[in-house]
C-alpha cells in the first residue's frame, strides 16, 4: 500500500509543479532571466567583439584590394609615363634630324637597328618594313644627319641596310658647295671602309675635307654629310686622284635611324 501511496503524492506534487509553472510563467521567465543577464551581456560582449573583429578582418580584406588596385593604376601610370617619355625622346630625335637635313621636303620614318650581320659587317637589320611603306633603295640617316647606308631588301616588319662601305656600292658625292665644289665618286671597299674616287687631278684634295652626297645619279639626296678624308692619294700616272674617307657614322652607336621616304 505505501508503494502506492509514495507515486500518488509524486503523481500529485507533479500536478501541481506544472500547474505552478503555468500560473507564475511570467514570473519564473523573469527569474531565470535576472539569473541570465549576466551572462546574457558576457555573450553579447563577446558577440559584438567577435562581430568587430570580422568586420575588422572585411575591412582589412577590402583596404588590400583597394591597395593592389591602387598599386596597379600606378604600375599603369608609370608605364604610361615611359611610354610618353620615349615618344617625347623620339619628337626630339625627329626634329633634331629634320632641322639638320637641308631644308628640302623629306618625309622620314623613324627607325631603330635591330641587329647587325655578323658575317657581314657592312650590313644592318633595321626595323620598318613593307607594312610602313618602306622601299629597296630608301636612303637610312642618322639623326644627326649622317649618311648610313641604303635600303637593299624589304620585309614585312624590317628591312636590312646596306651601309655606304659596302663592296662594289658607290655613289656621287663633292667636297665644300658653292662654284668651286669638287665632285668624285665614294665607293665602298668592305669592312666600314670607304674611298673616294674619280676625282680630276688638278682638283686640291686635303686631309679633313668634309664629303658630303650629290645629287648626280640621283641615288641619295643633295647635303648629306657622309665622312672625311683621311689620306688622299695621288698619281701622274692615274687618270684620277683618291683618298681613303672615314665614314662619320659609328656602327656600334647606331641606334636610332630615319629611312628617308621621300625626297
Amino acid at each position: 500500500m505505501r508503494p502506492k501511496r509514495g507515486k500518488i503524492v509524486i503523481a500529485i506534487f507533479g500536478i501541481l509543479f506544472v500547474v505552478f509553472l503555468n500560473f507564475f510563467q511570467d514570473e519564473v521567465k523573469n527569474f531565470f532571466y535576472s539569473i541570465s543577464l549576466p551572462f546574457q551581456k558576457v555573450l553579447f560582449k563577446t558577440g559584438d567583439n567577435v562581430s568587430d573583429f570580422f568586420k575588422s578582418v572585411i575591412k582589412i580584406k577590402d583596404l588590400k584590394i583597394e591597395n593592389e588596385e591602387l598599386n596597379r593604376k600606378i604600375q599603369e601610370a608609370l608605364g604610361e609615363n615611359v611610354r610618353l617619355r620615349e615618344i617625347e625622346q623620339e619628337n626630339r630625335t625627329l626634329r633634331k634630324a629634320l632641322n639638320a637635313l637641308p631644308k628640302n621636303d623629306f618625309e622620314l620614318f623613324i627607325s631603330h637597328t635591330a641587329s647587325r650581320d655578323i658575317i657581314n659587317p657592312d650590313s644592318i637589320l633595321v626595323t620598318g618594313g613593307l607594312e610602313n611603306g618602306i622601299l629597296k633603295g630608301m636612303p637610312v640617316i642618322t639623326p644627326e644627319r649622317i649618311l648610313v647606308g641604303r635600303v637593299n631588301s624589304v620585309y614585312k616588319n624590317f628591312s636590312e641596310v646596306s651601309l655606304i662601305s659596302q663592296k662594289d656600292f658607290s655613289f656621287d658625292v663633292k667636297i665644300s658647295e658653292g662654284e668651286n665644289s669638287i665632285y668624285g665618286l665614294a665607293e665602298g671597299k668592305g669592312n666600314l671602309g670607304l674611298y673616294l674616287d674619280k676625282v680630276l687631278l688638278n682638283a686640291e684634295l686635303k686631309e679633313k675635307d668634309l664629303i658630303i652626297t650629290s645629287s648626280l645619279g640621283g641615288i641619295f639626296p643633295e647635303g648629306i654629310l657622309v665622312g672625311e678624308i683621311r689620306k688622299v692619294k695621288k698619281s701622274d700616272l692615274k687618270p684620277f686622284q683618291q683618298a681613303e674617307v672615314s665614314p662619320y657614322f659609328d656602327i656600334k652607336e647606331l641606334e636610332t635611324l630615319f629611312i628617308i621616304t621621300r625626297w
